[in-house]
């Protein structure tokens, strides 16, 4: 965490509770949208699959172009 980073270099008081109040804070964000990712995804599709098709735009999509295999750009790639 950045805010970790700041706060121990800058010599302020009290700093132990800065950095727990930072971790306690992006730990529970983290726990909370566990909880919450789920049930609101779920959520939002129930509600696009209840409405007409007409009148929702539709979806994006392109066509995926083909990817090169990793490897130095000059050389071919064995398959």
């Amino acid at each position: 965490m950045f805010a970790v980073i700041v706060i121990e270099e800058s010599q302020v008081p009290h700093e132990h509770v800065i950095v727990l109040a930072s971790y306690l804070t992006v730990g529970l964000s983290v726990f909370a949208h566990g909880l919450s990712a789920a049930p609101l995804a779920n959520r939002y599709a129930r509600w696009y699959q209840q409405h007409p098709r007409a009148k929702l735009p539709p979806m994006e999509s392109a066509p995926a172009e083909v990817t090169r295999a990793r490897g130095p750009a000059g050389e071919p790639t064995r398959a």
